[in-house]
């Protein structure tokens, strides 16, 4: 009976193993695409249609077109994503840090949720870059990467002529952005400017990417009591507001009344003085 009874304990242990799903699972799915998108299976050489929630695996060659994009997900929430731009040539690599490698065009990577201890790097041929949870640009354009960091920080290293990656390592910031061009080191950090830099971010759609921190109940409910409070005090500055224009209107009509009748006051006076002069003199006067 004991036996049966560790057997049985060891049935379910090994059962529930079996049905764990880790945050970060081995494979890529699409989940969203857009225009001219074209994926060629790894070891394979002819073209299949792409749709959403296709998984893409190890080896798996992304193609996009002009006016075209594809976003993929790491993990069932969505919370790690890429986006490959119009006229890219992107491969799902899954190789321990190395996730995606981005031969050219561009790629939009968004890290809200990696597990703790893990890296995601995208590697191009001039350059290997990557965090642990940020949002940032990998553009290559005739074999020069340029890395523009759009939240958070990003490392970035270059890479050798054999292949491996450089020691060093570099840090590019939020607004900022480095070139690294084939064999070098990356070039001096620079800012971004403005305009681009508001373009990249609408772009990379910052507001749906970022991580949304759930709130309580209660801390709902504040919320809406002080939306609630700051309305009705804009009602009652609104109101206020109406209260004084109509005030000063009030004195502005009044004024021109006093103004009128000032002027019909001293018109009359006048004209009771010529009638006075008429009266002794014994003249005739028109009406004014």
């Amino acid at each position: 009976m004991r036996k049966m009874r560790i057997l049985f304990l060891c049935m379910i242990f090994v059962f529930n193993i079996a049905f764990i799903v880790p945050s970060w699972a081995e494979a890529v799915r699409v989940s969203s695409l857009a225009g001219d998108v074209k994926i060629i299976p790894a070891g394979e050489t002819k073209e299949v249609a792409c749709t959403p929630e296709m998984e893409l695996k190890p080896g798996d060659r992304i193609l996009t077109g002009d006016e075209s994009r594809l976003e993929m997900y790491f993990d069932k929430a969505k919370q790690n994503t890429a986006t490959v731009e119009s006229n890219s040539n992107v491969v799902i690599r899954l190789q321990e840090e190395d996730k995606i490698e981005l031969i050219d065009g561009e790629l939009i990577t968004a890290l809200n949720d990696l597990g703790k201890g893990e890296v995601f790097r995208v590697r191009t041929p001039s350059a290997v870059c990557g965090a642990r949870g940020t949002i940032w640009d990998t553009a290559v354009i005739k074999g020069v990467t340029t890395i523009s960091t759009l939240k958070d920080r990003v490392f970035v290293r270059g890479v050798n002529k054999d292949g491996s990656v450089m020691e060093k390592e570099f840090w590019v910031k939020e607004g900022y952005e480095r070139k690294i061009k084939k064999f070098e080191r990356p070039e001096k950090m620079l800012k971004i400017s403005r305009d681009r830099f508001e373009k990249l971010r609408e772009k990379a759609d910052i507001k749906k990417k970022e991580k949304k921190v759930p709130v309580s109940k209660k801390k709902a409910r504040m919320l809406d009591r002080a939306r609630r409070e700051r309305k009705m005090d804009r009602i009652e500055k609104i109101e206020e507001k109406d209260r004084v224009l109509e005030d000063i209107s009030d004195i502005r009509d009044k004024s021109v009344t006093n103004v009128i009748e000032q002027k019909d006051e001293t018109r009359l006076d006048s004209v009771r003085d010529k009638l006075d002069d008429s009266s002794n003199t014994g003249t005739r006067i028109t009406k004014p």
